[in-house]
C-alpha cells in the first residue's frame, strides 16, 4: 500500500487531470498495438514509422505553439535531443513497427516491456550507480521472461523472419533503456515538453533517409482501416500521448505513474487477442508474467519502503 505522504501528493486536486490523462494515455499506448499491426501490414514498417514519427512532429509543434512553450532547444539540451530523437523516437519506433510486423502485436507489447534487463547495468555502467536488491532481482525475473518468451517453445528458430522480429522488439527495449539512463543523468535547461517537437522532427528525418534506401518501393494497400491506424498513431499515440505522459512524469509520483504503466503489456495482449483473434500460448503467458514481475519488484520495494516512513 502506498504510504499517506504519496496519498496525499496524488489526491491534490490539481493532480486530477493528470492521473486522468495517465490513465488514457495507458489505455490509449495498449490498445495500439494491434492498431499497429494493421497499419504496417497495409503501408510497410518503414513508412509506417516515419509517418507516424511526422504526424506526431507536426501535432507536438501545434500543442506546444498554442501553450507558449515552443522555443529552440537551449544548447544545453541539443545533444540530448539530438540522441533522443535518433534513439529513444526514431530507431525505437523503427524497431516497434518491424518487430511488430514479424510478430504478434499481443507479444510485442511483452517484448517492449523487457527493459528492466538492461537498466539496471547501463546504469551501473554509465552511472556509476549501485542497484538495489530488487532491482536485480527484477532484471533477473525480467531476463528468465525473455528466455521463456524466446524459446523454442515459442519461436522457430528456424524461421529467420521470426527470429529477427522477435530480436527488433527486444533491441527496441534495450534503446529505450538507452534513452532512461542518458536522461536521468542530465539536467534540463528547457521543459521535456518543449523537446518533444524538436526530438520527433530528428527521428523523422532519420526515419526519411532509412525509408528512403531500405524500403521506397515497398508495396502499399491504402484503406480505411489503415489510414485510421496511422492517423491513430500519428496523431494520438505518438503526439498527445507524448503530452500525457509529460504531465504525469511532471505532476505525479514516479512511483504510481510506473505502476499504472504496467497495464500497457496487459492490455495490448488482450485486446490483440480480442480484435485481430491472435493466440496467447502457455509460454507467452509465464514469460509475459515473469516480465511483468521483474518491472513490479522494484517498484514493490519503493512501495514497502514508503510504507515505513512517518506520515507527516
Amino acid at each position: 500500500m502506498i504510504s499517506s505522504n504519496t496519498e496525499v501528493r496524488v489526491n491534490q486536486g490539481s493532480n486530477s487531470a493528470p492521473l486522468i490523462g495517465l490513465i488514457v494515455l495507458v489505455i490509449i499506448w495498449g490498445v495500439n498495438w494491434p492498431i499497429m499491426k494493421v497499419g504496417i501490414a497495409g503501408i510497410g514498417a518503414a513508412e509506417f514509422a516515419l509517418l507516424r514519427a511526422v504526424l506526431g512532429a507536426v501535432t507536438m509543434f501545434v500543442v506546444t505553439a498554442a501553450l507558449g512553450v515552443l522555443r529552440w532547444p537551449p544548447k544545453e539540451d541539443r545533444l540530448l535531443i539530438l540522441h533522443l530523437g535518433l534513439m529513444q523516437t526514431g530507431a525505437f519506433l523503427l524497431l516497434i513497427s518491424l518487430g511488430v510486423d514479424a510478430v504478434g502485436a499481443g507479444k510485442s507489447a511483452i517484448l517492449a516491456y523487457t527493459t528492466p534487463i538492461w537498466v539496471a547495468p547501463l546504469s551501473v555502467l554509465f552511472l556509476k550507480e549501485r542497484p538495489s536488491g530488487a532491482a536485480i532481482a527484477g532484471s533477473v525475473l525480467a531476463l528468465l521472461g525473455l528466455f521463456v518468451l524466446l524459446g523454442p517453445t515459442e519461436i522457430d528458430w528456424n524461421d529467420k523472419q521470426a527470429v529477427t522480429g522477435n530480436l527488433f522488439l527486444v533491441a527496441a527495449a534495450l534503446v529505450w533503456s538507452l534513452a532512461i539512463v542518458h536522461v536521468r543523468g542530465h539536467t534540463w535547461k528547457s521543459s521535456p515538453l518543449q523537446a518533444v517537437p524538436w526530438q520527433l522532427s530528428i527521428a523523422s528525418l532519420f526515419l526519411f533517409v532509412w525509408w528512403l534506401v531500405v524500403e521506397p518501393a515497398s508495396e502499399r494497400h491504402w484503406s480505411p482501416e489503415v489510414i485510421s491506424s496511422l492517423v491513430f498513431n500519428g496523431i494520438v499515440a505518438t503526439g498527445l500521448a507524448f503530452w500525457l505522459m509529460t504531465a504525469a512524469s511532471k505532476r505525479l509520483p514516479a512511483l504510481l505513474t510506473s505502476l499504472v504503466s504496467l497495464a500497457v503489456p496487459v492490455i495490448g495482449v488482450t485486446t490483440s487477442a480480442w480484435t485481430l483473434q491472435e493466440p496467447v500460448s502457455e509460454s507467452m503467458l509465464i514469460g509475459g508474467s515473469l516480465v511483468l514481475a521483474g518491472l513490479l519488484a522494484p517498484i514493490f520495494n519503493l512501495i514497502m519502503r514508503d510504507s515505513r516512513q512517518p506520515a507527516t
